[in-house]
């Protein structure tokens, strides 16, 4: 397999097709990426304001009423898991359609559109990926919690009130804790790799949730040296991306600090009025560096689909099965 040979592949397939630009751009947006946070809050000078009673004039009894309370509770916790449910099914559309498009790009040369990426992943096979997900991570994040609770059990000794139970409690738990973290990491990495291949089975192959499951065990297995290499690769490409993405985010951070936070902060110290500067500061901040930051992370996106889809195809190809298109 010509490793170097699938990234150049891929970047090419990135750069080329601004249609996978979109697609990618609000498959991060849905969260189908990774997204870079940790925007330093400011400690410095803010705004300092005192309540005091004054400021609770006219408040009648009814507007805390604790049924009005419950029912805007209720009403939000409804909202946002429609909104989250919606997130959810943009987010495997997207995944199936996207994976679907660049496979017809690299195999027949078809040019990846935005609509036939939202048109290939609105399909019944799109299912098959959430149920390998519930197949999979939920047993595994059962067995995890499960399994931790038993490596937290020496904590137990610490009931005897003895220095040296306390001794062993501790000891214990922090080695038992370490070996399962390691196991945790590993199988969770391998279970990460293996979905990139049941995954494509069920999108791609458009074989049945359990089927897609087996043969991309078997893939993996045959091909380990392959999909390990190809592995460390992306492992390294993602840790020089997020080194380059450092300076990004500063430049970035500090234009939407100069362009929205600065005349925000104006705006309230000369009218005195927080909505004035929500107005300004939240688009313009938004605008600024929510978007340009979702954007590369779309770009990353795609283009680690596109690497997986050719090593996919590959050892499809090399198995001497066939790929449905």
């Amino acid at each position: 397999m010509d490793h170097i040979g699938i990234l150049k592949q891929a970047l090419h397939t990135t750069i080329r097709n601004p249609a996978l630009w979109i697609l990618g751009f609000i498959w991060a947006l849905v969260g189908g990426g990774g997204g870079y946070s940790g925007i330093p809050s400011n400690t410095g000078n803010g705004v300092n304001y005192q309540l005091d009673s004054n400021d609770f004039m006219g408040l009648s009894e009814p507007f805390i009423n604790p049924v009005s309370i419950l029912s805007v509770i209720v009403l939000l916790c409804c909202v946002m898991f429609f909104i989250l449910a919606l997130l959810m099914v943009v987010n495997y559309v997207l995944r199936a359609g996207v994976a679907r498009v660049i496979h017809a790009h690299d195999n027949d040369n078809e040019k990846p559109t935005v609509r036939r990426g939202f048109r290939e992943g609105w399909n019944r096979r799109t299912w098959r990926l959430l149920f390998q997900d519930l197949i999979i991570w939920f047993p595994f994040a059962l067995i995890a919690m499960l399994t931790l609770l038993l490596v937290a059990s020496p904590l137990l000794l610490l009931a005897a009130d003895n220095d040296f139970a306390t001794a062993i409690a501790i000891i214990g738990t922090v080695g038992l804790f370490i070996g399962w973290l390691a196991v945790v990491i590993i199988s969770a990495t391998l279970l990460g790799v293996l979905s990139h291949f049941w995954w494509r089975a069920a999108a791609i192959g458009d074989q049945t949730t359990g089927v897609a499951i087996r043969s991309a065990w078997r893939l993996v297995r045959n091909n380990f040296g392959d999909v390990a290499i190809m592995w460390l690769l992306m492992m390294g490409i993602g840790i020089l991306l997020a080194m380059l993405m450092i300076p990004i985010v500063l430049v970035i951070l500090l234009l939407a600090g100069v362009a929205a936070v600065a005349p925000a902060m104006l705006i309230f110290t000369a009218t005195e009025s927080l909505l004035g500067a929500f107005l300004w500061g939240i688009p313009v901040g938004i605008l600024l560096f929510i978007v340009p930051i979702t954007f590369v992370s779309g770009l990353i996106i795609i283009f680690r689909t596109a690497v997986w889809n050719q090593v996919y195809d590959q050892l499809v190809e090399r198995s001497g099965l066939a790929s449905a298109h």
